[in-house]
């Protein structure tokens, strides 16, 4: 069950019409302080590291769901091999 709650916003800095995009979900991991420590703090950096982080928390919420069975085992590995690279 996920322990944090976090809240994402999506607001267009262009001119794009249109209102704000916003959201809240759970995760077992506290992504600030996860992002912090893995030094996390560019935009393409945390663009990957929280995109991936939430797509997997979806996952996890739709595990029943027959169009992502078969890719759920290349997440798995996708994050193995993540996890490996820490240094």
């Amino acid at each position: 069950m996920a322990k944090h709650r976090f809240r994402i916003t999506v607001d267009a800095i262009s001119e794009t019409p249109g209102q704000p995009l916003t959201f809240e979900f759970g995760s077992h991991d506290d992504l600030i302080g996860l992002a912090n420590r893995l030094g996390k703090t560019g935009d393409e950096d945390l663009l990957f590291f929280v995109g991936l982080k939430m797509f997997g928390e979806a996952l996890l919420a739709r595990k029943d769901d027959p169009l992502l069975k078969d890719f759920r085992p290349h997440f798995g590995e996708l994050m193995k091999s993540i996890k490996g690279q820490r240094t």
